[in-house]
């Protein structure tokens, strides 16, 4: 039995008689596809790109046109992204500790303000003083040369230390 695959170098897509690998672990993992944001294409045009097939491999595969799986493709993508954001959101709204830092702050007074509203709930973050700053810095990288914020910041931590930066 030959299952769906794509070779690295030559991006091949070949199909097996008894359905898809893609329809095979929706099944199997029980996914019901009305409580995702993606669709079974998009899942499977993503899974083939991320094996190095290229679009027309795809579009053969799915009897489809390549600008098809182009605007799968793209919507996949897209769905992603807004799934992202939408974690980033609940995260920032679910998280025990939010802090607002303004802009002109210095960049180590900023990390004390994370640690004392981390302490007053006894949340433990999980990056010291130079790995917290350059998280910071990442995000607003005139802030470095700065060294003190250019720009306000919300910072939340989730209970388990993680960090997210938000820009307002």
């Amino acid at each position: 039995m030959v299952e769906e695959q794509c070779s690295g170098d030559h991006g091949d897509v070949e199909r097996d008689d008894s359905g898809s690998t893609f329809d095979r672990a929706f099944e199997e993992f029980d996914i019901d596809e009305e409580e995702m944001f993606l669709t079974r294409r998009q899942a499977t045009v993503l899974a083939l790109r991320e094996r190095g097939a290229d679009q027309g491999k795809i579009a053969d595969y799915m009897e489809c046109s390549r600008a098809n799986v182009s605007n799968i493709e793209r919507s996949a993508r897209e769905n992603i992204e807004k799934a992202r954001a939408t974690l980033s959101l609940a995260e920032m709204l679910t998280a025990p500790v939010r802090v607002e830092l303004p802009a002109d702050v210095p960049l180590h007074e900023a990390a004390d303000r994370i640690y004392e509203a981390c302490d007053d709930v006894s949340v433990k973050v999980n990056h010291g003083a130079p790995d917290l700053i350059r998280k910071i810095t990442a995000m607003s990288p005139e802030s470095e040369r700065r060294g003190r914020l250019t720009e306000d910041l919300v910072v939340t931590i989730t209970a388990d230390g993680e960090v997210h930066l938000f820009s307002p």
